[in-house]
């Protein structure tokens, strides 16, 4: 979360000015929680509609951190597309790693997309503890089921050392 806690909305609306004054006319904000803070995303929205500027950007978010509201701002302010993490479709899974997010939400903020008609890819994330043939089943079903109309990307865990998962996967896989 660099992205908001480092820069204000003007600097944001300097940078993008500069941007535009030489010929970027699209590009990816990098922050992998672009829209945690819906304030910040709603304030900069709205300064882009405000000002009229017009230019093609996407970012990357989680799929509890989109709603309605923050989808259609975001799409008439130039949002052409959105990465979000699913990383697994088993409410046991996403529990276990502690993602905060559950299958519903997943759901739920999939068929939002597709209603609003914003771009997006999703990743998920192969190898986590807990996960099962059962869990891997489901999201092949998952995907097969909802016909994703975007890229997939798969990734495969890896736990860092000293972190919470890489102590799980030390416990269940013994070197």
């Amino acid at each position: 979360p660099l992205f908001r806690s480092r820069y204000s909305v003007a600097h944001v609306m300097t940078e993008i000015r500069d941007m535009l004054a030489h010929k970027v006319n699209s590009f990816f904000i990098i922050d992998q929680l672009f829209t945690e803070d819906r304030n910040f995303v709603i304030e900069l929205c709205n300064k882009i509609i405000e000002e009229k500027i017009n230019f093609s950007w996407s970012c990357q978010t989680r799929i509890d951190h989109i709603d309605s509201e923050l989808l259609q701002i975001m799409k008439k302010a130039g949002c052409s597309g959105i990465w979000i993490g699913i990383e697994s479709v088993t409410d046991e899974v996403l529990s276990l790693n502690k993602k905060g997010t559950t299958y519903q939400q997943i759901v739920d903020g999939i068929d939002l997309l597709k209603e609003i008609d914003i771009n997006f890819n999703v990743f998920f994330m192969l190898g986590m503890p807990g996960e099962t043939k059962e869990s891997l089943s489901a999201l092949y079903n998952f995907m097969s089921h909802y016909k994703l109309p975007c890229t997939k990307s798969f990734m495969v865990c890896t736990p860092r050392y000293g972190t919470e998962m890489y102590t799980m996967a030390e416990i269940e896989h013994p070197s």
